[in-house]
């Protein structure tokens, strides 16, 4: 059943990933994402999650699938808490690379030990990157991700989002607050909460004591930044940990930021 699922998630993503619904002449090339949200089957937990990461990046590996990112985000700040235990966000530089990764699983026989066959909660995404801070870097094993559901002003594109979004970091990052950000359209399979949005905004933060630090900065000069209201607005902010579990070329960490 989870393979008929998948199966069905997947070719759609594939249709509409050949639709593009904004004006991208000045967006940068989009990523591809893979959301999946799930709880434990019944006696098991995070051991057991990471001993099967161990076989399936052992697998990727065999398997010559070298281009692909994967993270684990747990819950930290987000109510209710109890919808799943954790995500897992895959990331490719395209869809093909994506739905290529995606069919060869289905086809393996990893699915059978996966401990959290319940993930009520699965879909596809488009996200464009924002350039990272001079000199920022991740903790891979205890970064901090802030998702926001976010609304268009009137008559606004997600360009007009992504030109106000970069205005408002580089004010950021003029006060020392430094993070990774990225603008994601939600796809296929999105559920209905988040498709009530136009996009999700998500800020990056290198560490949980960094996320700290920037919340200490940023009560400071809140009420001199920009307003982006006219061209978009955000609300219901959850936070979750993340942890790197997979590099793209073989686990290599060169890449330009956190892979969510």
């Amino acid at each position: 059943m989870m393979k008929y699922i998948l199966s069905v998630i997947f070719s759609f993503g594939l249709i509409l990933g050949s639709i593009s619904t904004v004006n991208a002449s000045n967006l940068p090339a989009s990523v591809r994402a893979e959301y999946f949200a799930c709880k434990f089957d019944d006696g098991k937990d995070f051991n057991d999650l990471y001993k099967w990461i161990e076989k399936w990046n052992k697998w990727m590996d065999d398997s010559d699938l070298n281009q692909y990112s994967g993270n684990i985000l747990t819950p930290l700040y987000r109510s209710p808490n109890d919808h799943h235990d954790f995500v897992w966000v895959g990331i490719t530089d395209n869809a093909e690379v994506m739905f290529t990764a995606r069919s060869e699983y289905i086809k393996s026989n990893l699915q059978a030990s996966w401990p959290a066959k319940s993930c009520p909660a699965a879909f596809t995404a488009r996200q464009y990157l924002f350039d990272n801070p001079e000199g920022w870097e991740m903790n891979y094993d205890e970064f901090v991700a802030i998702f926001r559901d976010c609304n268009m002003g009137e008559g606004k594109t997600i360009e007009d989002v992504y030109v106000a979004r970069k205005e408002n970091l580089r004010e950021l990052r003029s006060n020392g607050f430094n993070h990774h950000s990225r603008v994601i359209i939600p796809g296929a399979g999105v559920p209905a909460g988040i498709g009530a949005y136009d996009f999700m905004m998500l800020s990056v933060q290198s560490s949980l004591a960094d996320w700290g630090i920037n919340s200490d900065k940023f009560g400071d000069f809140r009420g001199s930044l920009s307003s982006t209201s006219d061209v978009y607005t955000c609300e219901k902010p959850r936070a979750f940990i993340g942890k790197r579990i997979r590099h793209k070329n073989k686990h290599s960490k060169s890449e330009n930021s956190a892979g969510l």
